[in-house]
């Protein structure tokens, strides 16, 4: 089976290939996707960076769509936490760094940051090297 996304001005089109030919389904309806990232271990897991609505995760080849990276609204240990900002302008996966679950993904934002799980989105680490980019505020 094959998967394809294609980000849209308002939905994610998820569109799968089977025996019987393409199936077309449009997911996060209300969003603004502009980054798809696949597990390059599992094709299951899916994020979707939107911007102004947070970022996404499919465990299931994008049937189905949960909020990842949200701050956490309990104690966590220090470091730890989620993405403060919904405007995501990217989200990647390490090729070949792997975490406890999955491989490392990388999200960015705006204003400018840059985070990453080594948890499968469960919990986010800010790369503080970013903040010294002169560029920062661009």
């Amino acid at each position: 089976m094959r998967v394809l996304y294609a980000g849209m001005e308002n939905e994610l089109l998820v569109l799968t290939h089977s025996g019987e030919g393409w199936r077309t389904q449009a997911k996060l309806k209300g969003t603004q996707p502009v980054r798809v990232a696949v597990d390059p271990s599992d094709a299951s897991i899916v994020y979707c960076a939107t911007y102004g609505h947070g970022l996404w995760k499919s465990e299931d080849a994008g049937e189905s769509w949960q909020a990842t990276g949200k701050p956490q609204l309990y104690f966590e240990p220090a470091g730890d936490h989620g993405i403060p900002s919904p405007y995501i302008t990217f989200v990647g996966t390490n090729p070949v760094k792997k975490g406890e679950e999955s491989h490392v993904v990388y999200a960015g934002t705006e204003p400018s940051a840059m985070y990453y799980s080594e948890e499968g989105g469960r919990h986010w680490q800010e790369w503080t090297g970013i903040q010294h980019m002169t560029s920062r505020s661009e």
